[in-house]
């Protein structure tokens, strides 16, 4: 099948444009204006991308089988050849499988005293009547949870110097040029030395903690516990590597996501009173409604883990009038299908009602992805959100700083409040504590 791509610029020095900090929402807007709701980006490294944000084509993209279409390969530098992001078919299936029993409903509840405690500190350290920035604070509480989640209590020293391996890990992942250096990269190229180095480190501290496990013949509820008696898609018991890499995705997804989206919150919130009045009533009662909207709508806008969700085609696959041939990426536009003003009015605004009489459509809207790759913590996450914000929304009164509302910075592939959700604290009510 020969390839019939929509219609995009000719040169990759659109990839300068595109991968850059600053101009990606522009040039986001910009593309769909000039060539409409499909369009191709040619980039650096030989990469190229289609772009589609209609409800149809999306739904194609997001339900294609995951032998046809698989998670963006390129990130597997970062994350590693095993993790469910970037495995398709029955690999895939079985990743999935295996992870799936540690993010529900219960389990989520089940780390309720731990989110108490990491709230209790982090907002123990907000000062009183002096801008501060919340994204760190919520950023503490999430991670703090996965790792609770991950290695229990054991070997605390441990655990503590591979989480500041992690930290150097993906701080690289998330520098400006770092995530240039990664995403402009040829196939099966070698990353940058700088990066192998950071990356060695970490790896070498959850080696550590893999063996002392074994070793331990740990059998507790962990997810580390869970992936030492877990089985791939042959039957065989994982190898350390596997192991590797489903906690290295877990910890990126697990946490940093769930924390930007608490912070857009807290700042779109403080720029609409009436919202923020709204949403701290709801919070001295039992209702989450409202909060609900709340959420939803920042999802809506703000794109927390990225504005795109990408796939790579692996097999021949017909979308609409486009053929396009593996080695292609297909993208599900969520910066545009989520601003449509054919499903959305006034789609540039922030309106949390919008959702009180409508719940999301899996074609139209799609932070968590969809179909059979979407976002396997997606009720953990929305059980942390839920329960962060009310407390946070019943313990703290919130005012805006003196400077205009926050613009979107990109740090790696996601989109974070420019000034790390900057508010200003007024006062605390810890009586307020449920």
């Amino acid at each position: 099948m020969e390839a019939k791509l929509p219609p995009g610029p000719r040169h990759a020095r659109i990839a300068l444009t595109y991968l850059t900090q600053r101009h990606t929402e522009w040039t986001l807007r910009a593309a769909q204006k000039r060539y409409g709701d499909a369009f191709t980006f040619r980039l650096v490294g030989g990469k190229t991308i289609v772009f589609v944000c209609d409800p149809e084509r999306v739904r194609a993209v997001l339900t294609a089988d995951t032998a046809v279409l698989t998670g963006d390969r390129n990130v597997a530098v970062v994350v590693g050849e095993n993790s469910i992001l970037v495995t398709s078919g029955a690999a895939h299936k079985a990743g999935r499988e295996l992870l799936l029993p540690n993010f529900t409903q219960e389990r989520a509840e089940g780390q309720r005293e731990v989110l108490d405690r990491l709230c209790d500190e982090e907002f123990d350290k907000l000062p009183i009547g002096e801008p501060v920035e919340m994204l760190p604070h919520f950023e503490e509480i999430t991670l703090g949870v996965v790792m609770k989640a991950m290695f229990g209590e054991r070997d605390p020293a441990g655990v503590a110097k591979l989480l500041d391996e992690f930290h150097g890990f993906i701080k690289f992942r998330e520098n400006p040029i770092g995530s240039v250096l990664i995403s402009t990269a040829k196939p099966d190229s070698k990353p940058p030395r700088m990066f192998t180095r950071v990356r060695d480190a970490y790896d070498a501290e959850v080696y550590k903690q893999i063996e002392a496990a074994r070793g331990d013949d740990l059998d507790d509820d962990t997810i580390l516990s869970a992936l030492l008696h877990g089985h791939d898609e042959a039957g065989e018991p994982l190898t350390d590597a596997a192991i590797r890499d489903h906690i290295t995705t877990l910890l990126i997804q697990g946490h940093s996501s769930t924390a930007v989206t608490m912070g857009w919150v807290i700042e779109l919130l403080v720029r609409h009173p009436e919202s923020l009045a709204r949403a701290r009533a709801e919070a001295q009662t039992d209702g989450g409604e409202y909060l609900d909207a709340v959420i939803y709508e920042t999802l809506r806008l703000c794109h927390p883990s990225a504005p795109l969700v990408l796939r790579e085609v692996v097999q021949p696959f017909a979308l609409g009038e486009y053929q396009l041939t593996p080695g292609l990426l297909v993208a599900a536009n969520a910066y545009a299908l989520h601003r449509r003003e054919d499903t959305y009015s006034q789609p540039y605004e922030f309106r949390p009602e919008r959702w009180l009489e409508h719940k999301p459509d899996p074609a139209r809207w799609i932070p968590f992805g969809g179909s059979e790759r979407h976002c396997i913590g997606r009720t953990f996450a929305t059980y942390e959100l839920r329960h962060v914000l009310r407390r946070a929304l019943r313990e703290l009164d919130f005012a805006t700083t003196d400077q205009p509302p926050e613009r979107n910075r990109r740090r790696g592939i996601a989109w974070v409040p420019g000034d790390g959700a900057r508010v200003v604290i007024q006062g605390r009510n810890r009586s307020a504590v449920a």
